[in-house]
């Protein structure tokens, strides 16, 4: 999907979470974290942002050991809400945060680190 919920486009989602992650310390690296129950893998780049949802229980799908949840470029950003925008799951809502519900987490510091 080319837009996020805020209205904001690809790039500038892209560019937030790059000042988000440089301001902290974090741009190139792999973060574990905790969020909501759930555990992830979060990285970012000067030009791409990835949230990985890890599979804890390694006998379970969907995924071993996880799978991407959200991802962000300059020209596209992809989350899992968007599998959810169909007729037949249309009473679901994603497990997952979306790219603008990562940048909320992080600038607010709604995680934990594992």
């Amino acid at each position: 999907m080319d837009k996020v919920s805020s209205g904001h486009g690809p790039a500038e989602v892209s560019q937030q979470l790059a000042q988000l992650f440089a301001s902290r310390g974090w741009l190139n690296q792999r973060l574990k974290l905790d969020y909501q129950g759930s555990r992830y893998w979060v990285s970012c780049g000067p030009d791409a942002f990835v949230a990985y949802r890890v599979n804890q229980d390694w006998g379970q799908s969907p995924g071993a050991p996880g799978w991407p949840v959200c991802i962000v470029t300059l020209q596209r950003v992809f989350d899992e809400s968007d599998l959810f925008d169909r007729p037949d799951v249309s009473d679901m809502r994603s497990p997952s945060p979306t790219a603008q519900d990562w940048l909320a987490i992080l600038a607010n510091g709604q995680f934990k680190l594992a």
